[in-house]
Order: structure tokens, then sequence, then C-alpha cells
């Protein structure tokens, strides 16, 4: 089997703070190593980027890339290109392009053709289905037709999408507010993201195979905030202070986090018995302990040992024993 082309695209050069390099050092098509799938002069102001590759199941290579720059519409809507081979990376024709489509991922899935990405400079998470090998394009207008998240402000590059145990994983970042970091799993085979309805669907159905019933004894549906209260619950039980269970869980408002620290049926009542019992049991051994010493005939009775509680019992069972004054011995 004859090795396949290599397939590259030719991205012109940027230097930090010093902008374009001159012409005279720009990379031209017969320089560049491997096929040449698309070229941009850097003087047209419109750079390539985010390139991206996959090959069909019929054995055509598809390629991706989109416009950044100066001249570009990335800030707005931007613009992706797609290309395709039939002769295993040799020769290279455009096949569509596409609005509103950035940073954007090729990969098939189902036999049919995905991009996935935003569809501008930290934009709306969209993906995009092909079943006519990229020719044309589904539009990513509604939750149904492929818009997966509208309140913008997402980021990502053509990273691998991967699929493991049912699902698709891609992750993407998010910034909110427009300055911080965040993250994105897409989980669903259709694409759909980790968040909204359909991650508390996951969640009924991890409740449903471990027999956990999605309303508990005091009337109340179980969500994912559940997950905090039993977290609060076992700090508390391990004796870790409210202040610092408050950072590792994410409250900012006391009175929120003692609802959940205090949360009675989250405390564990086995725990309850067995700190009881052991009470019991010092006061039971306090109060019958023998008395140290044996009084003489006629002699004042030696005064009887003070037995001090361990130190870890509570105050309220620390009991200790009067000393006898002016008692006569028993006969």
């Amino acid at each position: 089997m004859k090795p396949a082309a290599v397939a590259v695209l030719a991205v012109p050069m940027l230097f930090a703070g010093r902008g374009i390099v001159d012409a005279a050092e720009q990379p031209t098509p017969a320089t560049v190593p491997g096929v040449v799938i698309a070229h941009s002069p850097a003087s047209s102001g419109l750079y390539i980027g985010s390139p991206s590759i996959a090959v069909l199941p019929n054995g055509e290579y598809v390629a991706s890339h989109d416009f950044f720059g100066p001249k570009s519409a990335e800030g707005v809507k931007a613009l992706t290109r797609v290309y395709a081979s039939a002769d295993r990376g040799k020769t290279w024709q455009q096949r569509s392009e596409i609005v509103g489509a950035f940073w954007s991922t090729l990969f098939v899935h189902r036999e049919a053709l995905y991009l996935l990405g935003t569809d501008k400079h930290h934009g709306n998470a969209v993906i995009r289905r092909s079943t006519d090998q990229g020719r044309t394009w589904t539009t990513p207008a509604t939750v149904e037709t492929g818009l997966l998240r509208d309140n913008g402000e997402y980021h990502c590059a053509p990273m691998p999408v991967v699929g493991h145990n049912g699902r698709l994983w891609r992750g993407m970042e998010w910034r909110s507010p427009p300055v911080g970091d965040g993250d994105l799993v897409f989980l669903s085979p259709e694409g759909r993201p980790l968040h909204g309805e359909n991650l508390l669907g996951e969640f009924y159905l991890v409740l449903a195979e471990a027999g956990i019933p999605r309303v508990d004894r005091r009337g109340r549906t179980l969500d994912l905030h559940a997950a905090r209260t039993t977290v609060y619950a076992r700090g508390a039980a391990a004796g870790i202070p409210v202040d610092q269970m408050m950072t590792f869980v994410g409250h900012r408002d006391i009175r929120t986090a003692m609802r959940h620290y205090r949360d009675p049926d989250a405390t564990s009542t086995q725990a309850i018995a067995a700190r009881l019992a052991a009470t019991a049991a010092v006061e039971q051994t306090t109060s019958s302990a023998p008395v140290a010493g044996a009084a003489t005939r006629g002699a004042a009775p030696a005064a009887p040992a003070v037995r001090e509680p361990p130190r870890n019992t509570p105050p309220s069972v620390r009991v200790g024993t009067a000393r006898a004054r002016g008692a006569e011995a028993a006969p």
C-alpha cells in the first residue's frame, strides 16, 4: 500500500510584537513541505487557523480551516472552509464555505460528518452535521438543530472528539465573566453538552440504578445539590469546621452552608447511637466503681478514690465521687 500524501495547511508566519514578517520571508506554496490545501497571503489580513482533518466512510479525506486576523469577521460571524480529496490527499478541492463556524473540529460519527466548535471568537457552542460528505450543512439555529449553548463566551480549538462508553467527549472553555475560564464536556452520542436537563436525566438514571428514591421521607426531591448535603455531613462527622467546608463546596453564605452542615437527615443515626452508647457506658462504669481501701473498726474510714473519666468524655458525664466526712465504719 502506498503511503498517503501528507496534507498541510499553509499558515502565514507571525512574530510576537512585530506583526507580519516581511514579504521576502513569507512562505510560498513552493517552499512548504507536503501538499498545500489552502494558502492566504499575510497581506490579505486573512490568516488561516484551526486546521482539522478527517477521513470519510467512503475513503475521502476532508479538511477544514477558519480565517482570523484584522480583515476577518471572526468577532462577528467567523468563516470556515471545507476541502475534500478523493486521491488520499494528493489533490484538494474546496467543497463548502460555512458562515458562523470558528475553532471547529471535523469528525465522523455514525456515517455522518460533523463540525463542532463556536460561531465566532468567544461565541456560542454549535455543532453541524453533513450527510453529503461536507457539501451542505445543517444550521444550528435552535437546540434541536445544533445550538448547544447560546450564552456566548466559549473558546476551543480543533481538538479530537473522543467516543467512550456510549458518549462523545469534547472539552471546551467558557469565560464567565468574560475574563474567567470554565469548561464544558459533551456527553451524548448526539453531541449534547453536560448541562441542564440532560445532566439531570443522567443523575436520575444513576439514582435508579443505585435503588435510591428520588423523593426522600421529608418530601424533598433529590437533585445535584443533594450531593453537597452529603459532603457537608461527612465533613461535620470528620470534625472539619464549617468555614473550611464552605470553601471546599463553594458556598459563600454561612446560612446556606449551615442548612446543609446541620441537616438532620444527612447525619448518620448509627454514629449518633454509637456515641450515646459510649456515653452511657462511661456513666455506668463511674457510678458502680468499687471504693478503694478498707476501713478498720473504730477508725475513720479511708477516703474513697476519686475516679476521673477519660479526657475525651463529654462534660455532661464527668462524674466525681464525693469524699465522705465523719462517717462511721461498718461493724
